[in-house]
């Protein structure tokens, strides 16, 4: 037997959009919006403007737009994937979502090299949006009874020539092999009742880290990144004790994601502080990690020293200069860098000043002694 095609549609995102069928545009639009809207049930304008709010995410409506064009089936009933690459639907299902994902994920990057806007919020819509869309596929119309008043005969017969040729496409292809069935081995285990997503729990969970969070940093005074270190603590470890205790239910995804952002955080904000600091044999470093500091340069010795690096990783810091500096080079990531007025009369610190700030608010101030 030949491998059957695999068509992926909307359906991956909201199982209601399964067979959605494109009508003629009457704008500049490939009917999209539309489609959807009657699929679902609301007005067009909403679709469109949730579409507007996608692309300022990052660009992430753009390639959402353009996916969701050739994968839908327009009023001749064929899909426009299909006449660019017939062989897309032979793929796995898994290598066409793949495909997707990093295709809109490379329309992203690319839009922001050139303009730089929000994404996360896009996507965490998104995400909540198809988990919302799949808690109750009952509910959702079946492919098979969704049925377009406003078609006709000619689109009926356009889309039942295209499933014929992807049969016949199917068809031709060589034959696999049979499996090879070993009648004196043990049967294969059968799977259990998969576990129940333990909601409350989880929440819980996420509550317990926001206190260790608040505690540790309004009532105890601690920095930052101790506080974000006692808070990846409690959270791993009560993931780890309700895995062990509760074995019948299981913490939902979305709770387990929302669990490693402080972990992840940890780990980008050590990588930052670990960088290599010195530009030069003759040069001063100051390095600041989750604290608030003011770095006193007004003493230096610029006869020893031809460069000063500040680097300020979570922290808050205030640079006293002795004078304006001639040479001064900044990299924020997340950060402010603000330069107060220079003094008119005041003498140039003769030095280079490297300014490497992660998510930190750096202040530069000249204090003449």
């Amino acid at each position: 037997m030949g491998r059957m095609a695999s068509e992926l549609d909307l359906a991956w995102l909201d199982p209601s959009l399964r067979g959605l069928t494109r009508r003629d545009a009457s704008g500049l639009g490939s009917g999209l919006c539309r489609a959807i809207a009657e699929r679902i049930g609301v007005d067009p304008v909403l679709v469109r403007v949730a579409l507007i709010v996608l692309i300022l995410s990052g660009g992430l409506g753009i390639g959402l737009y353009a996916w969701g064009t050739i994968l839908t089936r327009g009023p001749s009933g064929t899909r426009p994937i299909d006449s660019v690459l017939p062989t897309f639907t032979t793929w796995s299902s898994l290598a066409q979502k793949a495909v997707v994902a990093a295709t809109i994920v490379l329309v992203m990057a690319t839009i922001g090299q050139v303009m730089p806007l929000p994404w996360a919020a896009g996507v965490l819509g998104l995400v909540v949006w198809a988990w919302l869309r799949r808690r109750n596929p009952g509910a959702l119309p079946q492919a098979e009874d969704v049925v377009d008043d406003a078609e006709d005969d000619e689109l009926l017969i356009g889309r039942w020539r295209t499933r014929m040729a992807s049969a016949a496409r199917s068809a031709a292809e060589p034959a696999q092999p049979l499996p090879t069935v070993d009648l004196y081995s043990a049967p294969a285990p059968v799977a259990g009742p998969r576990p129940r997503p333990a909601w409350l729990a989880g929440l819980l969970i996420l509550a317990a880290m926001g206190a260790v969070g608040a505690v540790s940093s309004f009532a105890l005074g601690v920095t930052p990144m101790v506080s974000l270190a006692a808070v990846t603590i409690v959270g791993g470890a009560l993931v780890v004790g309700y895995a062990l205790l509760a074995r019948q239910r299981r913490l939902p995804r979305l709770i387990l994601a929302a669990v490693a952002v402080p972990l992840a955080m940890s780990g980008w904000l050590a990588t930052q502080a670990a960088g290599p600091l010195l530009p030069s044999p003759d040069a001063a470093t100051f390095s600041v990690i989750a604290s608030d500091k003011t770095i006193d340069l007004t003493g230096i010795d610029t006869s020893k020293v031809d460069a000063v690096e500040i680097k300020a990783v979570a922290s808050n810091v205030e640079v006293l200069l002795p004078g304006p500096v001639e040479d001064l080079r900044t990299t924020s990531r997340l950060s402010d860098v603000t330069v107060d007025a220079w003094p008119d009369d005041a003498k140039p610190f003769d030095v280079t000043l490297i300014v490497d700030a992660t998510a930190s608010d750096v202040r530069l101030v000249v204090r003449q002694p």
